[in-house]
C-alpha cells in the first residue's frame, strides 16, 4: 500500500516591483492592476530622481480610482543613494540621487 504525501506549496510569491520610467502612466496602472489581480498580494512602486512625483501620482490614482476598495497604500520608504555619474568634463564622480518606494497591498 502506497501512501501519497501531499506537498505543501511553500513557495513564497515574490513581491513584484514596478519601476517608474519614461512610459505613460496608463502603462503603469495597467501593469500594477495585472500584478495584483494575478495572485500577487503586494507590489512595490519604485522611482528615483525626477520620477518620484510620477510614482506618487501612479500609486494614488491606482488606489483611489482604478482599484477603489480593492487596494491600499501600505507603506512608503525614501532615501538618498550615491551613484557613479559624470560631470561636465566627462570625469566620473559620485552623485546623490533620491529614491522613493511605495508599497501597494491588495485588500482582502
Amino acid at each position: 500500500m502506497e501512501t501519497e504525501q501531499l506537498g505543501k506549496n511553500t513557495e513564497k510569491k515574490e513581491k513584484k516591483t514596478l519601476m517608474i520610467g519614461k512610459k505613460p502612466n496608463n502603462v503603469y496602472w495597467m501593469t500594477a492592476m495585472r500584478y495584483l489581480e494575478n495572485g500577487n498580494d503586494t507590489i512595490m512602486i519604485k522611482a528615483r530622481g525626477n520620477k518620484i512625483t510620477q510614482a506618487m501620482y501612479v500609486a494614488d490614482r491606482l488606489v483611489n480610482q482604478f482599484m477603489l476598495n480593492r487596494a491600499k497604500i501600505s507603506g512608503m520608504n525614501f532615501g538618498v543613494e550615491k551613484i557613479q555619474g559624470y560631470d561636465k568634463e566627462n570625469k566620473t564622480c559620485m552623485r546623490e540621487v533620491c529614491w522613493f518606494d511605495i508599497e501597494v497591498k491588495k485588500v482582502t
